[in-house]
């Protein structure tokens, strides 16, 4: 779920943590020239999947498919390990709007390098095993932002600093077996999200009197919950395969302390509840093998996003006047595209790879009646996204593996390496 307020208060530790959230699941938020708008990104680990646009639910078969679907586990005949390095890159941005609110930001290059994947993998006669770990958000970021509203002749004048530390993981155990042409797999995943968080916003407002107030919030929690996915893999034949995979994702419930401070007037204190609810995702995939060297890959993915509404929508500012039916968002399709090309020699196999997918606009919008809303919020229309990604790859005698991708979009990129150690 995911909580969102009114202006002023809209601009609250709560909207900035959700604005900088990248999911999942490689959560990030690429377009910040409005507080209001709020995207949610998936990412799928490994550095294979990454280089072939993300589309991997028709193949999946390496570790990775713990996440991007399980039953591509019953691939895994040997014992394996598999670990995986991520650096993430997003542009400093700066911007300024006008109309019934104006405001300007200014946000600092953000970076983030981790070992952000590790499995290992089991087979038991027919059963095959996988315990792995994610860690699917690390972001830390610092932002400032001025802003100024007229209106019914209120003046009023804000300046804001955020400062957010995120770090989320799970880890998870998966299982898969084969069935004649078919493979079922399912994990059960443990998710943990901690947000180590500061707000201050220093108010003043002219009427034409002036008053003046001091907001402050601190997030220092820790939310946790259990999710599952599930998975199953056709193989028509060795050239064509088709998955399918359904992600029940977690909800978080986290804990905001707020403190406001109006000028003759006693502070007031509260501690408030954030609901957070990370969209379900059920995703369709082929994989085409035109010929022996070759793999062209195809991803649909459905994401949930109205959920984020329907689970619980809080909104604290005004909760008389202004209710959860005033917003909307849409769920949207994901389409992803890969293509692979092996080069086989007498020890190794070398490939190439390149994708390309697009991520439609999915902010919460305002459809109510209220001008200064409908301002804000048709300001804040992100475009899509477009990622253009490549790599290559080098396997040993199908014992050492060795992956690097690149994900490049208009506001960011990421690096992607991810390394496999099989037992013969």
């Amino acid at each position: 779920m995911i909580l969102f307020m009114q202006w002023p208060r809209s601009t609250s530790i709560r909207t900035a943590f959700l604005l900088c959230l990248h999911a999942v699941f490689g959560l990030a938020q690429t377009n910040e020239e409005v507080f209001r708008e709020y995207q949610f990104n998936f990412s799928l680990p490994g550095a294979r999947a990454n280089a072939l646009g993300g589309a991997f639910i028709g193949l999946s078969d390496d570790a990775t498919s713990s996440f991007s679907n399980p039953a591509g586990l019953a691939f895994l005949r040997d014992p394996a390990v598999t670990v995986e390095y991520r650096d993430r890159h997003l542009q400093a941005r700066t911007g300024e709007l006008s109309g019934n609110i104006n405001f300007s930001f200014e946000q600092g290059e953000q970076r983030a390098s981790t070992i952000s994947f590790l499995s290992l993998n089991y087979r038991f006669g027919e059963w095959y095993l996988a315990l792995f770990g994610y860690e699917y958000i690390n972001a830390s970021q610092d932002r400032d932002f001025v802003a100024r509203s007229l209106v019914d002749g209120i003046e009023t004048i804000s300046a804001i600093d955020v400062q957010l530390n995120l770090d989320g993981e799970t880890f998870g155990a998966g299982l898969a077996r084969r069935y004649r042409a078919f493979k079922f797999g399912i994990t059960v995943n443990y998710f943990n999200l901690s947000a180590d968080t500061r707000y201050t916003r220093e108010q003043i407002i002219i009427t034409p009197d002036i008053s003046e107030n001091f907001y402050t919030s601190r997030m220092d929690s820790r939310g946790d919950d259990v999710s599952w996915t599930a998975g199953v893999l056709y193989e028509w034949n060795e050239n064509y395969s088709l998955g399918a995979v359904f992600r029940k994702s977690p909800r978080f419930r986290l804990s905001e302390d707020v403190e406001e401070f109006t000028a003759g007037q006693p502070p007031r204190v509260t501690t408030l509840t954030v609901p957070f609810v990370v969209p379900d995702v059920v995703g369709l995939g082929t994989r085409i093998r035109p010929r022996n060297a070759i793999n062209i890959l195809f991803d649909w993915q459905h994401v949930f996003y109205g959920q984020i509404i329907e689970s619980g929508f809080t909104i604290v500012e005004t909760p008389q006047s202004d209710q959860r039916q005033n917003y909307t968002i849409d769920d949207i399709d994901e389409f992803h595209m890969g293509f692979e090309w092996l080069f086989p020699t007498e020890h190794y196999v070398f490939a190439a790879r390149a994708g390309y997918y697009n991520i439609p606009n999915h902010q919460v919008r305002y459809v109510g009646e209220d001008p200064v809303k409908q301002s804000l919020f048709s300001r804040g229309i992100l475009a899509d996204e477009d990622h253009f990604t490549f790599g290559f790859g080098a396997n040993r005698d199908n014992r050492l593996q060795f992956d690097v991708s690149v994900n490049i979009w208009q506001q960011g990129r990421e690096f992607t390496t991810s390394f496999i150690w099989r037992k013969k």
